[in-house]
């Protein structure tokens, strides 16, 4: 399940197959829904093994340590610039753990080229523009427009 502020980049997830739940919504209800009940140290919530954190919002750590269910696992892609203070107690009473991203590993690269060439989903969808070097300050600020933009990709040669 992807989980966004913005319905434009929801859409663009849906038509890829993913399951899509606008945060303004309740998450819980929704993740229970679709993932099942497990058990939490503050009681039922989702049945959810894995949390990925791919925007670097404050309030998705802290969801997880609210939510994430016992032995459950947080990792870490994109990472807020803010410095964290974080609660140990809650993660070490579920044994729950948070891992960085670290990037690929050789088997994960395999995996990957396997997944582009499949062409099972349209991948290039998530690249919504591209721009040239020259015009970087205009690509930082569309990619920074989370209701028009995905992911912008700057060039360097044409």
């Amino acid at each position: 399940m992807i989980c966004d502020k913005s319905d434009f980049r929801l859409n663009i997830a849906k038509e890829l197959g993913f399951e899509i739940c606008n945060i303004s919504e309740s998450f819980l209800d929704k993740a229970k829904d679709l993932f099942g009940e497990g058990f939490s140290i503050n009681g039922p919530t989702a049945d959810i093994d894995i949390w990925i954190d791919a925007a670097g919002a404050e309030s998705i750590l802290d969801d997880f340590i609210e939510y994430g269910k016992v032995d459950s696992r947080f990792v870490m892609v994109a990472v807020n610039n803010a410095e964290r203070k974080i609660n140990f107690l809650p993660i070490t009473y579920a044994s729950k753990a948070i891992i960085g991203s670290g990037g690929y590993r050789p088997d994960d690269v395999t995996d990957v080229m396997n997944i582009m060439k499949s062409q099972r989903w349209d991948i290039e969808k998530i690249v919504t523009d591209e721009y040239m070097i020259d015009d970087i300050n205009d690509a930082i600020r569309k990619a920074a427009d989370s209701e028009h933009a995905f992911n912008v990709v700057v060039k360097f040669e044409q």
